[in-house]
């Protein structure tokens, strides 16, 4: 079963690499997104504009309080995010979709799990395409590692530099 959701580490060192590899990836695709989100912003112009509810708790926590944080999302919280929606929910669509032959189960696949991930995040409907690429940038990384763990890294990565620039921003 671990195999299966992709809890396979390899060398010591290729995780962690590859961790940083997907995170260089997921930068220009967030910029995309972040594109996409304008577009979306101006379809939808009743929308509420991105926010995310750690915003109030960083707002007013002490330091404690946003380090606490910063190990929850950077630490905690992408593990099992990875091994949901890469590990268990991106590996079953692939396998549903395999038929299909393996580029389009791959691009299916990540086009899903990606929409999914991001739907399902508190940011609102505006923040889905930016979110959503940083999850195909994961994906990808699963694909051709055939690990989480450097999904799971790049995930760490993006929630610390998200929460530490809330910190700068928003706390009191």
């Amino acid at each position: 079963v671990a195999e299966d959701v992709g809890l396979r580490w390899g060398r010591w060192w290729t995780s962690p690499l590859a961790g940083l590899g997907t995170y260089a990836l997921g930068l220009p695709l967030i910029v995309c997104g972040l594109l996409l989100a304008v577009v979306v912003a101006q379809l939808l112009p009743g929308a509420a504009p991105p926010e995310h509810p750690i915003q109030e708790e960083i707002a007013s926590a002490g330091l404690g309080g946003v380090l606490a944080l910063v190990v929850l999302a950077a630490v905690i919280v992408p593990p099992v995010e990875e091994i949901f929606f890469r590990g268990v929910l991106y590996r079953q669509l692939r396998e549903l979709w395999g038929r299909c032959g393996s580029a389009v189960a791959v691009v299916l696949s990540i086009g899903l799990s990606s929409l999914l991930f991001a739907a399902l995040h508190p940011q609102g409907v505006t923040f889905i395409p930016v979110l959503g690429a940083l999850a195909v940038a994961f994906a990808i990384s699963r694909e051709v590692t055939g690990s989480i763990w450097p999904a799971t890294i790049a995930h760490g990565l993006s929630n610390g530099v998200v929460v530490a620039l809330n910190a700068v921003l928003f706390a009191s």
